[in-house]
């Protein structure tokens, strides 16, 4: 029996244009607004070695990441832990990963098990001021947010991810939903 592996995924949103779209996001958690295009606003990042290439409209070219779908290189019992970060960083909003579900399948299986989340308290270093010709770090304590699923089965299936959106003084902006493919090829 091999060793399951954790496959890092940073969804990254550009929640200017997200309110630029929908000026009037959901303030139901159960009813969030669904991003109809979010091709322009929301990109799932994985590492080219996580990354499945050759599937989507431009058959062989670099569909594996960067895009509101994802193509992820998985088997069976591995970890995929999710984070997400709006393009501001957190200068001006935070976005949190709070519900999956599988919309429609193929095989008639999800491809992903319960999730979990956590919570770690790291310290972050940032430069201090004179950078980069004092070339010195602080630190500062943060916390780090995550998502986490188990891989139950490979295939490719269509799920709503739903995302809460905060701005930097903590004032929820609004909930949004999406509806990515994740394609799980082992």
């Amino acid at each position: 029996m091999g060793t399951s592996k954790i496959i890092d995924v940073l969804i990254a949103l550009d929640v200017e244009e997200i309110l630029k779209n929908y000026p009037s996001l959901s303030q139901s958690k159960e009813q969030p607004t669904l991003l109809t295009n979010a091709v322009d606003c929301i990109y799932m990042l994985t590492t080219r070695a996580n990354a499945v290439y050759g599937y989507g409209p431009n058959q062989g070219g670099a569909q594996g990441e960067g895009g509101n779908d994802l193509n992820v290189k998985a088997s069976v019992n591995d970890s995929i832990r999710w984070r997400t970060v709006s393009l501001t960083d957190t200068a001006e909003y935070t976005c949190f990963l709070y519900e999956y579900k599988l919309l429609s399948s193929s095989i008639g299986k999800d491809l992903l098990g319960k999730k979990t989340y956590e919570t770690a308290n790291v310290s972050e270093p940032y430069p201090v001021e004179g950078w980069p010709e004092v070339m010195q770090v602080q630190r500062e304590p943060r916390a780090d947010f995550k998502a986490r699923a188990t891989v139950l089965n490979a295939g490719s299936e269509i799920y709503y991810f739903y995302v809460a959106i905060y701005d930097n003084l903590g004032h929820l902006k609004g909930y949004i939903r999406w509806d990515p493919r994740l394609t799980v090829s082992g």
